[in-house]
């Protein structure tokens, strides 16, 4: 079998609030992020990456940063909010998120599950204003240098 058969979505979701000063504060609303990994299905399991160790890697790298935190770009005055802040580097736009998650997770499937990340899709999907809108950030090439991971405890 050729190698670079098969594109799977690998998908998680994570609860938050955003605040952009030109927009305001967003939410609670829920985005979908979903990896696009292209591969060949091998080792026993028959998969092209296994799902559920994807899934808990970016829970780790993520989701516990991430989840349930009104997320702003560092500098802003928090708004009031249901969840505390958490203060990024970028815009937390739907576009950036992409960016920022496929920049980071590239070389991580690559390292750990000798995949290829070939883009990551942000989808606002409880947003009735946005709910038919998504970004997509195509990977053009994986750094593979300075990765960390985060292991389990």
């Amino acid at each position: 079998m050729s190698s670079n058969n098969f594109l799977v979505s690998v998908c998680n979701d994570i609860r938050i609030q955003r605040f952009i000063p030109a927009i305001g504060t967003s939410g609670p609303e829920v985005l979908r992020f979903c990896l696009g990994v292209v591969g060949d299905v091998g080792g026993s399991a028959g998969f092209v990456v296994p799902f559920l160790e994807v899934k808990a890697l970016f829970d780790r790298t993520f989701g516990a940063a991430w989840n349930n935190r009104l997320l702003l770009e560092r500098g802003e005055t928090p708004p009031k909010s249901v969840f505390p802040p958490r203060f990024l580097n970028f815009s937390p736009s739907i576009e950036e998120f992409a960016r920022v998650v496929g920049d980071t997770f590239a070389p991580l499937m690559k390292k750990l599950f000798n995949a290829n990340l070939q883009f990551v899709r942000v989808i606002p999907i409880t947003d009735p204003v946005l709910v038919d809108s998504s970004a997509t950030y195509f990977i053009r090439k994986a750094p593979t240098q300075n990765v960390k991971v985060k292991t389990k405890k």
